[in-house]
């Protein structure tokens, strides 16, 4: 068995919240279990690289005994996975995934039915590639039976075992494997590749919800950009049920990253631009409002100056407006220079209120109904292209000042 040296204070360095996984470990310890961390954490420490994912763990004790301790000592958990023996601990700012050992009984591609086990081996087993079944114990011993590290080493994204097998067990497993080719390798193992195109539209079985969240974390990967130069345009489709348009894609990649602005909703926004969305379409049925209106909202950007930016921030939302900017940066529209200066003054923007109401236009002579709708939008427009600057006094009089104002 291969050893991480200093393994506490490499951890610690690199972003892991060791001292919490120590606390879990002593109540694991309690039941006369053992703790392991598993998947991004040991990777990223493996590769002495900066913790990015939240810390998952592994136990051998079943779930519940480890719930009713947490219980004793009044520790936050969420049960959302509790009945495939997961649970979440919220201990200060981080988030902690639990999940006992476990052997799947039964699986039809979208659930496992399980059963829990002690046994490390068993365990390991059920694990889709073979650089997710290295566990860590806190002395830093690995436990790595199917040769992770080697894969890791390697940059090769690897299924345990028979590909067909692994993806008819689970049918996420086929953009999983994509996410993590593009996360660490530089290509595909074409074994595992062939598989998941084989077996391409299973994806369909999955819910929604399953296949977007997947789908946002590939497309935010840095190897996406070429996506014209692959296939796997193709497993994006599927997901959507929707053609995609990846010319230029590319262009708007590099800029999210140069400037730090990735966003996968932004990114999906532009894939499917020129796709018209019907309320009866999957992404449209089965997504938030919020995502709805992200992807169907047309910004109409008359100039680029900060008059016309501060009416939109007005009207709409910051995201949609950020959207429009970086696609007519695509387009040529617009310099890098000046994405950067307006997206500052977006971000420093705060919404200001009409400084003038109703109340106020009935209490200097305006009829109530109609007229007060009118005048007020008349008003808001003035004080919109004056940048939002005129103050209560400087509106009444604005009003007063229209040639032909009725106020009776």
């Amino acid at each position: 068995m291969k050893k991480i040296t200093n393994f506490s204070e490499k951890s610690i360095k690199l972003g892991l919240p060791y001292k919490l996984v120590q606390i879990i470990q002593r109540f694991v310890k309690k039941h006369g279990g053992k703790t392991f961390i598993i998947g991004g954490n040991v990777r990223d420490i493996i590769l002495n690289r900066k913790i990015s994912s939240d810390c998952d763990l592994v136990i051998n004790i079943k779930i519940d005994e480890l719930v009713k301790t947490l219980e004793e000592y009044n520790i936050k958990f969420s049960t959302v996975g509790l009945k495939f023996g997961t649970i979440i601990v919220h201990f200060e700012n981080h988030n902690i995934e639990i999940t006992a050992m476990r052997q799947d009984k039964k699986t039809d591609g979208r659930w496992a039915e399980i059963k829990f086990t002690n046994d490390i081996e068993v365990d390991a087993v059920r694990r889709d590639f073979t650089i997710n079944s290295i566990y860590c114990d806190l002395a830093g011993n690995l436990f790595d039976p199917f040769r992770g590290q080697d894969d890791l080493k390697k940059k090769i994204v690897r299924f345990i075992g028979n590909p067909q097998k692994r993806i008819e067990e689970d049918h996420l497993r086929i953009l999983r494997f994509l996410r993590f080719s593009y996360q660490i390798s530089d290509t595909f193992d074409s074994e595992g590749l062939l598989e998941c195109e084989r077996n391409i539209n299973k994806i369909l079985l999955l819910s929604w919800e399953r296949r977007i969240s997947e789908i946002k974390k590939i497309i935010i990967q840095k190897r996406i950009e070429n996506i014209e130069e692959t296939k796997v345009y193709k497993f994006i489709e599927i997901s959507l049920e929707k053609k995609i348009d990846f010319r230029n894609f590319h262009t708007l990649c590099r800029i999210e990253r140069d400037l730090n602005f990735i966003c996968s909703s932004r990114r999906l926004k532009y894939l499917l631009r020129n796709e018209v969305l019907k309320e009866e379409d999957t992404i449209m049925k089965k997504s938030s409002k919020e995502f709805q209106n992200r992807i169907t909202t047309k910004v109409d950007l008359k100039s680029y100056s900060t008059k016309e930016i501060n009416k939109l921030l007005y009207r709409l939302n910051k995201k949609n407006i950020i959207d429009k900017l970086f696609f007519d940066f695509v387009k040529k529209k617009i310099t890098k220079s000046s994405l950067i200066n307006i997206l500052k003054f977006i971000e420093s923007y705060e919404i200001k209120d009409l400084p003038i109401t109703g109340n106020d236009l009935i209490k200097i002579g305006f009829s109530e109904g109609k007229q007060i709708g009118k005048h007020i939008k008349i008003v808001n427009d003035w004080w919109l292209e004056n940048d939002c600057k005129p103050n209560k006094i400087e509106c009444i009089d604005f009003l007063k000042s229209l040639p032909g104002s009725k106020r009776w």
